[in-house]
């Protein structure tokens, strides 16, 4: 049984996992994944607006029981996800970054990690996207996180260059369906030298 507004079955739990970068990108997340079955599904929609997992793109995955299970990776920054909004523990710096992506929010969030061109916002991206992607882009996605449930938990890589970069939530709202940009769940952040 889905939700109200067709997302999942209640019996199933977003766990979250890399997001989509741009072609020929690359994208990871590290999870702390309990014994059991999960499914691995692609909601990107086609051009023809039918999401990937609908065409075929899903794969079902075991996870076995792990009596010396590694730990998460060290975070240098941690991200809270909450009920509209992003908020980072403290500033990401240049480089590599380990980032500890937390969900204390009431439902899944997700994060759609963009680095921006310089002088551009992520308003110029959400217009860009509106229009069918024509032009240039005035950024692109770089990965994230894919939706995940409150209380769980990922972790991403990512190589920072000096800009502006930004986030987004698309995953559509329990309570009206519209993606949660619609609540204003974007934001902007800074990498200095």
């Amino acid at each position: 049984m889905q939700n109200a507004h067709g997302g999942l079955p209640a019996w199933a739990v977003d766990v979250g996992g890399p997001n989509t970068p741009v072609p020929g990108g690359e994208s990871s997340a590290t999870l702390d994944l309990e014994a059991g079955n999960y499914a691995l599904i692609c909601v990107i929609p086609a051009r023809d607006g039918v999401p990937h997992v609908m065409k075929g793109m899903v794969r079902p995955l075991t996870v076995l029981a792990n009596k010396n299970p590694a730990p998460l990776p060290k975070a240098d920054v941690v991200l809270t996800l909450k009920d509209y909004s992003f908020e980072f523990d403290k500033p990401v710096k240049r480089g590599v970054q380990t980032i500890r992506v937390e969900n204390a929010a009431q439902q899944s969030h997700e994060v759609v990690l963009l680095q921006l061109q310089p002088g551009k916002k992520v308003q110029d991206m959400l217009a860009w996207f509106s229009n069918g992607q024509a032009g240039a882009p005035p950024g692109k996605p770089i990965g994230g996180t894919t939706g995940f449930a409150q209380g769980e938990v990922n972790v991403i890589t990512h190589d920072f260059a000096p800009g502006s970069y930004g986030m987004i939530c698309f995953v559509p709202d329990a309570k009206d369906g519209q993606a949660h940009v619609a609540h204003v769940m974007v934001t902007e952040f800074t990498v200095t030298e």
